[in-house]
């Protein structure tokens, strides 16, 4: 480009759009995995996730601006005994008695997690390593997930919502404050290894219609349908349906504010938000208000009118094939009450009253010339003598 006979189209690069983004370098990087393993499940599942050292940890470590993912790993399963009469039952899947890691990601020198990290996951078994030591795919996806977390964080402070791996902004005002499009945006972020070390990220933005908020009004206008599928609402945010009763409570009410400030330790949320009751795969529960979203989606269409069901009867019998039928049968008000289904490779001899167009008998073509017969030789008549 640099050549003086290099000619361009007149654009640059600021005049240029992308949806790749270089993040950072792997190059320096460093990790620490902290182990927990699984739990005694005293007191059951009713124990809030905030008790449990991991989930803590992490969300502290998130609100200190620190790189870091946690999940749940199948505990290690000790050697059978002969002498035990049943081992004990493995908790489910997606029990908060289930062990867990905190993976930490940092540059430089390593963060204080004294304030951070629970004591005993600080004292428990767990690794490290460095960027010089090498990175595995697994600790690749994993920081990928940690960059995801700390992107999450930041769009959510903006008033931003997540419904599965979709970020949108919703709508705050009434419907005339949409506009004429019916559209909204959305985006998605994916993550890629570029070269040797440059983490890269790739924006997918697609269009859906409108999301909104669950102010009052709406609320109001949900609870006024009889109809059960009027009050159809988004959950974020996994983006699950649920189902607004249309109880509403305060921060004043103690289990709310309970519930809101636990949320907080995750997610974002204002003061005096209050919360909503939904109905989700049959179970009723609090949900933060900011969270709970209607869409335009859920609403059905309107049966179509006689007009528009004439329209696409006559359209059926437009395109489908039927066999032909006298003009008496054709124009019978019958005649689509007793079809008659023959076999397609049967066929049928035609009884419609057409008009068709006969043509004059064509007359037969001459024979080629190279296979006519000979014509017969001509005799010349002689002249009789005097």
């Amino acid at each position: 480009m640099t050549h003086q006979n290099h000619q361009t189209n007149g654009a640059s690069l600021e005049d240029c759009h992308t949806n790749f983004f270089a993040l950072t370098e792997l190059y320096g990087i460093k990790w620490r995995k902290l182990v927990w393993g699984e739990s005694s499940g005293e007191g059951g599942e009713e124990g809030t996730a905030l008790t449990d050292p991991v989930i803590s940890s992490y969300a502290r470590c998130l609100a200190g601006d620190i790189l870091c993912v946690w999940r749940r790993v199948p505990a290690p399963q000790p050697p059978p005994d002969l002498y035990e009469v049943q081992a004990p039952a493995p908790p489910p899947p997606l029990s908060l008695r289930a062990a867990k890691e905190l993976w930490i990601f940092w540059y430089g020198e390593e963060p204080d997690l004294n304030g951070l990290v629970a004591p005993e996951l600080i004292a428990s078994q767990g690794d490290q390593g460095s960027w010089e030591s090498g990175l595995s795919y697994e600790c690749r996806s994993l920081l990928f997930k940690a960059l995801h977390n700390l992107i999450e964080r930041c769009l959510l402070s903006r008033d931003f919502v997540r419904l599965g791996k979709w970020f949108v902004q919703p709508y705050d005002g009434d419907e005339e404050d949409v506009g004429k499009s019916p559209w909204h945006l959305s985006f998605s972020f994916a993550f890629f290894l570029h070269g040797e070390s440059t983490v890269c990220a790739s924006v997918d933005v697609r269009q859906h219609p409108p999301v909104r908020t669950l102010t009052s009004k709406r609320l109001a206008r949900l609870n006024a349908n009889d109809h059960p599928t009027h009050a159809k609402v988004i959950l974020a945010p996994f983006g699950l349906e649920g189902t607004v009763t249309g109880r509403e409570w305060g921060e004043a009410d103690a289990a709310t504010a309970r519930l809101l400030d636990a949320w907080r330790q995750l997610y974002p949320l204002e003061q005096g938000c209050g919360a909503v009751e939904v109905v989700c795969g049959g179970a009723r529960m609090r949900y933060p208000l900011p969270y709970v979203l209607v869409t335009e989606m859920e609403a059905r269409a309107p049966p179509p009118p006689p007009a528009a069901a004439l329209a696409r009867r006559a359209l059926h019998a437009l395109t489908t094939p039927a066999p032909h039928q006298s003009s008496e049968v054709c124009y019978s008000e019958t005649a689509d009450k007793g079809e008659d289904f023959l076999d397609p490779t049967r066929k049928t001899p035609c009884t419609c009253a057409k008009w068709r167009r006969r043509r004059a008998p064509r007359a037969p073509r001459p024979e080629p010339f190279h296979r006519r017969a000979p014509p017969p030789p001509r005799h010349r008549a002689r002249p009789h003598p005097p």
